[in-house]
C-alpha cells in the first residue's frame, strides 16, 4: 500500500473515531436527559407515573412512530430520506382491514399488508436509484400517489372491530406490566442493530453515507443497499400501521400519516446527520422515548396536541443547536458533564480547554 493510500486510511479511521466519540457523549446526554424528564414528570404530574406497568402504558401511543423511526435510520445514515412512510402506514392498515373484512384472517392480512408495505419501498428505492430522482422529491410525490389510493380502497366506512386476538398485541401486555407494542419495538430496534452493526450490509450504508462517489469506487453496490433500505424502511412503516390499528380496532385512510414529523424529530433528535455518514441507532432509540414521554407527559398535565408538538419542535431545535455549537471540539458541555457523571471512576468534572480559556480571558478582563 502506497504511503497516501495509508495516510488516508489513517484520517477516515481517525474519523469514524471522533464521530463514535461525539455520539457516544451526545447518547449520555440524551440518556440524562430522558432520566430528569421521567422524573420531573413524575414528581409534577399527577397520572404520569401511577404505577409501572400504568407507566409504561403510554409507550403504546408513540412506539408506532418509533419503529418508523428505526427504518428512517438507515435511510438517513446513507444521506437519504422518505417522505411517504406516513402514507405507507395508513396505506398498509387500510389494506389489512380491506383484506380482513373480505374474509381473508387477520394473519395473512398483516402478511399481505406487508408485503404491499415491502412493494412500496421497492417502487421508492427504484425511482432514486435507477430513476436518478433525488429522494425528497421522489417520496413527496409517492406520498401523495399511496394517500390517495389509501383513501380509495377504505372507501366511506373503513372496517373496523378487529378480532381480539389482534387488538391485544396493541393494547395488552404480558402480565398487564409490559406493553406487546413496547416488547416488539425493542425486538426491531435489537434486528436493526444487530443489522448495522455485524453485517456487511450495515456497514455499508455508514460507507454510502461518508461517501458515496468512495463507496461506488471501492465495489460497493449502492443500489442495492439504497434498495433494501428503502424497503426495510417501508417494511416497517406498514408494521407501525398495522399496530396503530390492532390499537384502535379501526383503521382511517389517513391514521398514520401524523407520524412522519414525529419519526423524523426522533432520529435527528438522536444525533443522526441528515447528510449521512454519523449517528447511532441507540440515540435514535433514547431519543423515541424522550420525545414520546415529553409529548405524553404533557397531554397528561391538560396541554393541547398543538402545544405538545410546539414543545417538540423547541427541543428538536435547542438539541439540533447544542449538536452544532458544542460539538467537534468542546464535545458538547452536556455530553462532557454526563459522560462524568456516567463514568465508573467518578471524580469532579473538568470543564473543555476552550470553556477553560474563556472564562481565564473573561477573568483577566475584570478589574
Amino acid at each position: 500500500m502506497s504511503s497516501i493510500a495509508q495516510r488516508d486510511s489513517k484520517a477516515e479511521r481517525h474519523r469514524a473515531k471522533a464521530i463514535a466519540k461525539r455520539a457516544a457523549r451526545w447518547e449520555a446526554a440524551l440518556g440524562v436527559f430522558l432520566a430528569v424528564l421521567i422524573v420531573y414528570f413524575a414528581i409534577t404530574t399527577q397520572g404520569f407515573f401511577p404505577s409501572f406497568g400504568g407507566f409504561l402504558s403510554l409507550t403504546q401511543l408513540f412506539v408506532p412512530a418509533g419503529i418508523i423511526a428505526l427504518g428512517l435510520t438507515p435511510v438517513m445514515l446513507m444521506g437519504g430520506i422518505d417522505l411517504s412512510v406516513g402514507t405507507t402506514a395508513s396505506l398498509a392498515a387500510v389494506v389489512m382491514a380491506t383484506a380482513w373484512q373480505d374474509g381473508l384472517s387477520i394473519w395473512l392480512a398483516v402478511v399481505l399488508a406487508l408485503a404491499v408495505s415491502a412493494l412500496i419501498g421497492a417502487i421508492n428505492a427504484t425511482l432514486v436509484t435507477r430513476g436518478g430522482i433525488q429522494p425528497f422529491i421522489a417520496t413527496l410525490g409517492t406520498s401523495f400517489i399511496y394517500g390517495s389510493i389509501g383513501t380509495a380502497v377504505a372507501g366511506n366506512s373503513p372496517p373496523y372491530g378487529f378480532p381480539d386476538a389482534f387488538t391485544i398485541v396493541g393494547q395488552g401486555a404480558i402480565g398487564g406490566v409490559m406493553p406487546y407494542q413496547l416488547l416488539i419495538f425493542l425486538a426491531v430496534a435489537a434486528v436493526v442493530a444487530i443489522v448495522m452493526a455485524r453485517t456487511a450490509g450495515g456497514r455499508r450504508v455508514r460507507m454510502i453515507g461518508f461517501s458515496r462517489g468512495a463507496a461506488r469506487y471501492a465495489g460497493v453496490r449502492t443500489w442495492r443497499v439504497t434498495f433494501g433500505a428503502y424497503v426495510a424502511c417501508a417494511v416497517l412503516a406498514g408494521l407501525a400501521g398495522v399496530l396503530l390499528g390492532s390499537y384502535y380496532s379501526a383503521v382511517q385512510p389517513d391514521v398514520g400519516n401524523s407520524l412522519l414529523l414525529a419519526a423524523i424529530a426522533m432520529v435527528v433528535l438522536g444525533g443522526v446527520d441528515v447528510f449521512g455518514g454519523a449517528g447511532s441507532l441507540l440515540g435514535v432509540g433514547i431519543a423515541v422515548m424522550i420525545v414520546g414521554l415529553l409529548q405524553q407527559g404533557l397531554l397528561i398535565r391538560g396541554l393541547s396536541d398543538l402545544e405538545s408538538s410546539m414543545a417538540t419542535g423547541i427541543l428538536l431545535i435547542i438539541g439540533v443547536t447544542v449538536r452544532v455549537w458544542y460539538g467537534p471540539w468542546r464535545g458538547a458541555i452536556i455530553g462532557r458533564l454526563s459522560g462524568r457523571v456516567l463514568a465508573s471512576d467518578g471524580g469532579p468534572w473538568r470543564a473543555p480547554s476552550g470553556i477553560r480559556r474563556l472564562w481565564k480571558r473573561i477573568r483577566s478582563q475584570q478589574p
